[in-house]
């Protein structure tokens, strides 16, 4: 798994390589971060009633939210209404295949927007906990991921869309 240091250095190699803002979502998040504090990052998992996966929560605090896949990540102090009434804290639904469930499924938060109602949901309860998910209206598929791994696939891909 990439480090959130060696995250951070990829993230700025395509901040300088896509200086035209080619890769898709990129013109909405410009590639800023906003790092998080650990008191606010506290706030946030009391408000959710559960901790955020490790690896999520350290990139949060290091590199921040903002830059990522599709429209970037979405500011934690959000991730509570980002889910309308979903329940981060409650039994994740699927046990390692997709399906069809209810976007607002118990278990996860939503992370990010690809827009037309797609999502990336991290999933926070569970044996799968720290995965992340694609959400498309009701289908859920797994990324077979972590966070970390999902978000150096991102870079890897934009990179290779910049030439760099």
């Amino acid at each position: 798994m990439p480090t959130t240091a060696e995250l951070a250095a990829k993230l700025k190699l395509l901040t300088d390589a896509d200086e035209n803002l080619r890769v898709f979502g990129a013109e909405d998040h410009d590639y800023l971060s906003h790092p998080v504090s650990p008191e606010v990052l506290d706030d946030v998992e009391k408000s959710l009633g559960v901790e955020l996966p490790r690896a999520y929560r350290e990139f949060l605090a290091h590199v921040g939210y903002g830059a990522g896949p599709g429209y970037g990540l979405l500011d934690p102090g959000a991730l509570a209404s980002a889910g309308g009434r979903r329940d981060p804290a409650g039994e994740f639904p699927f046990t390692g295949s997709g399906g069809q469930a209810d976007p607002r499924s118990p278990g996860c938060v939503i992370i990010g927007e690809r827009g037309h109602e797609r999502h990336a949901a991290l999933v926070t309860t569970g044996p799968l906990a720290g995965t992340v998910w694609d959400v498309e209206d009701d289908a859920w598929r797994p990324r077979q991921q972590t966070f970390d791994a999902w978000y150096d696939e991102w870079l890897t891909r934009s990179l290779a869309r910049t030439g760099a």
